[in-house]
């Protein structure tokens, strides 16, 4: 079985490396950025980043 969203490769990137995308319509205000890492921090975080 092949999987079509399978990546060619994983590479670790530091975070400065990545740029938020100009013309995204999806921004978290400050209360939901709270939430969600306190989520993290409480439950961990086991969905990476994806970029293309």
């Amino acid at each position: 079985m092949t999987l079509s969203f399978a990546p060619e490769r994983i590479e670790h990137w530091p975070l400065a490396r990545l740029q938020p995308y100009a013309r995204t319509a999806m921004t978290h205000g400050a209360d939901q950025v709270a939430n969600i890492a306190a989520s993290m921090a409480e439950f961990g975080w086991t969905v990476p980043c994806l970029v293309a």
